[in-house]
C-alpha cells in the first residue's frame, strides 16, 4: 500500500525547481521510479516511460464528525504540551479512568467539542449534530439524577458542568453568526442560552451540597468543587444575587494545604465579597446608603491591595517593552506570565478590583453632590482628599494591565526582538474569561 519515497525526496533536493511549470494535481501526478544521475536533465524532461501512477487509496481515513469533536475537545480543553498551553479540565481523564465513561458524560462533552467544531468551521450542519447530542445528554440525564446514588457521581456532575459550558459556546456561535446572520440575529437566543447556563450552574451548586463537603478531602472533589465556585460567582455577579453560604464556608476546607492553594481561596473570598456587596445593592445606581457602601466597598479594596503583595514567586509576571510599537500590542509594553493559569488568576483579581472602585467612585461622586456634610466626608477627608484621585488611577492601571496580558493570550513572542508569527494557545478558559467579560459589559 505504501511506496518508498526517498529516492524522489533526494532528487526533489538536487534538480531546481521550474518556476514556470505548474504544479501537478495531487493524484494524477507521476514521479520517477529510479535515481536519476546529477548530470541529465531536470525531471520535467524525464521520459514518460520512466514514471507510473499513485494508485489512489480506497480505504477513506477520514473520522467521523463525532470522533473529531472529542478529540477537538481533549485537545483544547484538556491537553497541553507544556505548561503554557494547559486545558481547565485537566481533572477529567482521572474521572474516565476510574470508571468506563457513561453515555450523559460522553454525549455531554461530544457536544462541547461539536460547538467548538462548528464555530472553528463556521458549519452549521456541525452546530446542528451539537444541538442532537446536547439534548441527547439532557434527556438522559434527567432520567439518571432521579437515583441518588448515581446522581452525586463524578460523572454526572462533571456532565452538569459540561452542558453550561455548552450554552456559553452556544452563545459564542451565535454571536459570531455560525448558526444565524447577523441580520436576523435574535438577542433573546442569547438571554436563552444564559438563561440555560444559570440553571446549569443552579443544578450543580445544588448537586455539590448534595454530594457534601467530605467530598473537598479528595484532589478530585476539590477540583470539581473549584470549577464550580468559580462559575457560582460569575453567575451571581451577573445575576446580581448573593453568592450561597456554603461557597464561601466550603473554600477554607478546600485550600489550605499550600501557599498557592490558600492564595487562590484569598481570591475568590475577596470576589465572593465583591459579588454579596453588589447584591445588596437594588441596582448600579443604588443610593439610598452611600456611605455604608463606600465603606465596605473601601475596606474590599484595601484588602485588594493586600492580596496584591503576597503573591507567590511563581506568580509574578514579567513586562516586555518593545522597541516599536506594533497593532498586536495596546501600548508599547505587554506581560508575559509562566502559564495561562496564571495570566488568568491576575485578570480575575483586575476586573474585580475594578469594579470594586467604580462603586466607590460612583457612590463618592453622588455623596459630594447630594450631601456634602456628611461625616464620611467631614470625619474622614481622606475620602474627599484622595480617594477619588487614588481610585481614577487604579483603574487606568487595571484596564493598562487587562490589555497588556492580551498578547501573551494571543501567543505573542516572549521576547524583546520584533513580532513574530506564534501559534495560539488552547482554549484554556472557556467559561471563566466568557463570565469575566459578562461581569465588565453585563454586571454594572
Amino acid at each position: 500500500m505504501f511506496r518508498d519515497e526517498s529516492e524522489n525526496v533526494v532528487l526533489a533536493h538536487r534538480f531546481p525547481k521550474n518556476p514556470s511549470k505548474q504544479k501537478p494535481s495531487s493524484l494524477g501526478s507521476t514521479t520517477p521510479n529510479h535515481p536519476v544521475p546529477t548530470s541529465v536533465a531536470p525531471i520535467a524532461s524525464l521520459s514518460s516511460t520512466r514514471r507510473t501512477a499513485i494508485p489512489v487509496l480506497s480505504i477513506n481515513p477520514c473520522s467521523s464528525s463525532e470522533e473529531q469533536a472529542v478529540c477537538y475537545f481533549f485537545q483544547n480543553y484538556i491537553l497541553g504540551e507544556d505548561s503554557v498551553a494547559s486545558g481547565s479540565f485537566q481533572f477529567l481523564p482521572d474521572i474516565l479512568l476510574d470508571n468506563e465513561i457513561n453515555e450523559v458524560l460522553s454525549d455531554s462533552l461530544t457536544a462541547v467539542g461539536l460547538v467548538g467544531l462548528a464555530h472553528f468551521y463556521h458549519d452549521p450542519s456541525l452546530m446542528f449534530t451539537a444541538v442532537y447530542k446536547y439534548n441527547s445528554a439532557m434527556r438522559k440525564l434527567s432520567l439518571q439524577l432521579r437515583d441518588i446514588g448515581k446522581a452525586k457521581s463524578d460523572q454526572y456532575f462533571m456532565a452538569i458542568m459540561l452542558l453550561g459550558l455548552y450554552e456559553v459556546g452556544v452563545y459564542s456561535c451565535s454571536s459570531s453568526r455560525v448558526v444565524v446572520d447577523s441580520d436576523h440575529l435574535n438577542t433573546c437566543h442569547n438571554q436563552m442560552a444564559m438563561e440555560t447556563w444559570t440553571k446549569h450552574i443552579d443544578g450543580a451548586a445544588a448537586l455539590m451540597q448534595m454530594r457534601g463537603k467530605q467530598r473537598l478531602q479528595t484532589p478530585l472533589g476539590c477540583h470539581l468543587f473549584k470549577q464550580l465556585r468559580a462559575q457560582v460567582v460569575i453567575k451571581c455577579i451577573h445575576r446580581q444575587t448573593s453568592v450561597p453560604p456554603f461557597i464561601s464556608e466550603w473554600s477554607h476546607a478546600s485550600d489550605s494545604k499550600t501557599t498557592q492553594q490558600d492564595f487562590h481561596t484569598t481570591l475568590s473570598l475577596l470576589v465572593i465579597r465583591y459579588a454579596n456587596l453588589r447584591a445588596s445593592m437594588s441596582s448600579s445606581k443604588d443610593y439610598s446608603d452611600p456611605e455604608r457602601i463606600i465603606s465596605t466597598a473601601y475596606a474590599l479594596e484595601c484588602d485588594f491591595a493586600s492580596w496584591v503583595k503576597s503573591v507567590p514567586l511563581e506568580y509574578i509576571y514579567q513586562t516586555i517593552n518593545l522597541s516599536e510599537r506594533v497593532d498586536e500590542v495596546y501600548s508599547d509594553h505587554y506581560h508575559v506570565y509562566s502559564r495561562i493559569r496564571v495570566a488568568t488568576t491576575w485578570n480575575h483579581y483586575r476586573c474585580a478590583r475594578l469594579l470594586t472602585n467604580e462603586i466607590i467612585l460612583d457612590q463618592l461622586s453622588y455623596l459630594y453632590e447630594t450631601n456634602p456634610t456628611s461625616p464620611l466626608l467631614t470625619t474622614q477627608p481622606y475620602y474627599s482628599e484622595q480617594q477619588t484621585p487614588e481610585s481614577n488611577a487604579t483603574l487606568r492601571h487595571l484596564c493598562e494591565d487587562i490589555c497588556a496580558s492580551v498578547p501573551y493570550y494571543l501567543g505573542f513572542p516572549c521576547n524583546t526582538g520584533q513580532a513574530q508569527s506564534h501559534n495560539y494557545p488552547k482554549h484554556c478558559t472557556p467559561i471563566l474569561s466568557s463570565g469575566l467579560y459578562s461581569q465588565l459589559v453585563g454586571a454594572r
